[in-house]
């Protein structure tokens, strides 16, 4: 760019008043044609038949917060549009549905939460919350909540069963396609009878909670053991994501009072 403009420069300073005149209205000319174009371009990609066609598809796919920001923009950009009416109405519809999405998950929460067993811990002073499904003795992945004043958190814990040692170190969590690796995970071990347990129990993070969601609902998910010769896979049962699923929604809803 900056050679094509000093090319230009030095070929005005070779040029007559009139012929540098009759330049400049060209270079003018194709500015303005140019801003032409882009806006032009702009309008395909952002005009309102495009964005009320967003909206719809973003309605059938249920993401309502996304469809509510196509409306706005046609609304607040295109007021003389045809597909403006249409925005209206879809706005009207789209915040119907926000607003019963929202009560749906408030009282899947409250439902969750009845599914809680709390104990308290007196000395410690912490009120800890295990769903009353939670897998005792065998193999598999659990949640828990505690709270303690105004703080609340979630922890998670994986448990291995077995005859024989595995002396696990690490673990893998597979979702759909998707995994989560957890290296250097602290475990404990005891036995009894004939038989071993070990288990990791460590804090939730943010990020740890989409994975989870996701294990919750996924259609193929496997919980990995790693040791260190050797490595044990558990499938993931329904009755442990349905755990899962209900400790999160009561995490969400305790969370959610305490933040009022």
């Amino acid at each position: 760019m900056k050679y094509r403009m000093l090319l230009i420069c030095v070929f005005m300073a070779g040029c007559g008043n009139s012929e540098t005149e009759s330049l400049n209205k060209t270079i003018n000319q194709l500015r303005e044609d140019n801003e032409k174009l882009r806006s032009e371009i702009h309008y395909l990609k952002n005009g309102p038949e495009t964005l009320i066609n967003s909206a719809k598809r973003h309605i059938e796919d249920g993401k309502y917060e996304e469809a509510k920001k196509f409306t706005e923009e046609l609304i607040s950009n295109f007021p003389a549009s045809k597909e403006f009416p249409e925005a209206k109405l879809l706005q009207s519809q789209i915040r119907n549905r926000i607003a019963l999405e929202k009560e749906k998950i408030i009282e899947a929460r409250k439902k969750a939460l009845q599914l809680m067993l709390p104990t308290y811990d007196k000395i410690d002073k912490i009120t800890w919350y295990h769903h009353r499904d939670t897998p005792d003795r065998t193999t598999s992945i659990t949640l828990y909540i505690g709270t303690s004043e105004n703080n609340v958190w979630l922890r998670k814990k994986v448990i291995y069963f077995a005859d024989d040692w595995l002396f696990a170190n690490s673990f893998t969590i597979y979702a759909d396609g998707e995994t989560a690796n957890y290296p250097n995970a602290e475990f404990e071990r005891d036995h009894s009878s004939g038989r071993i347990w070990e288990w990791s129990d460590s804090p939730v993070s943010d990020s740890d909670i989409g994975t989870l969601k996701k294990t919750a609902n996924a259609k193929d998910a496997v919980l990995r053991f790693i040791g260190q010769n050797y490595h044990r896979d558990h499938k993931i049962t329904k009755f442990e994501q349905a755990v899962i699923r209900d400790t999160i929604q009561a995490y969400e809803a305790i969370t959610a009072s305490n933040n009022k």
